[in-house]
């Protein structure tokens, strides 16, 4: 299993239930890929450096976990497809 870290950047209109939602749900998508959470740090809303989708703030999130190489498609996948991140990053450590 591999060391990744993580930052997605949610759309800064989601309500404190749906980033819940939302971060339950990535949860879930990696513990299905048999991997596991080590961390996940709330770094709340800040401005961007330019804007995305229109919006000129998002609420960043880190996160840290450990997964097979293979399964990392497929969540990276997750995140490209659902409207609410507007951006994310994925790096090994």
């Amino acid at each position: 299993m591999s060391e990744y870290e993580g930052i997605l950047i949610f759309d800064p209109e989601l309500t404190e239930e749906e980033r819940g939602k939302l971060e339950e749900r990535i949860k879930e998508i990696i513990e299905e890929g048999k991997g596991e959470i080590e961390g996940i740090t709330r770094w709340g809303r800040r401005k961007l450096a330019y804007p995305v989708k229109k919006s000129r703030e998002g609420f960043y999130i880190l996160l840290n976990f450990k997964l097979e190489s293979k399964i990392l498609e497929d969540i990276t996948r997750s995140f490209r497809l659902t409207d609410s991140i507007l951006k994310y990053l994925i790096t090994k450590k």
